[in-house]
């Protein structure tokens, strides 16, 4: 079945892959899968990006992702 993150420990890592965007962009998800040291698997690193897009936090161009300007 499908292993589903607990809320509070997603919410940080989403907190950890913003910071990490804001930082280092632009960059990819096998950048932040070695960022955090393969704790989560690229289809949840793709999905929490994906929330931070529809968040307007970030936004991506092919396969980078970068903070939205402010």
């Amino acid at each position: 079945g499908e292993d589903f993150l607990p809320q509070n420990e997603r919410g940080e890592l989403t907190d950890k892959i913003l910071a990490y965007v804001r930082r280092k962009h632009p960059v990819k998800p096998r950048d932040i899968q070695q960022f955090l040291k393969g704790r989560l698997r690229s289809r949840e690193i793709k999905d929490i990006l994906s929330q931070l897009v529809e968040a307007g936090e970030v936004q991506w161009q092919g396969d980078e992702y970068q903070p939205t300007a402010k």
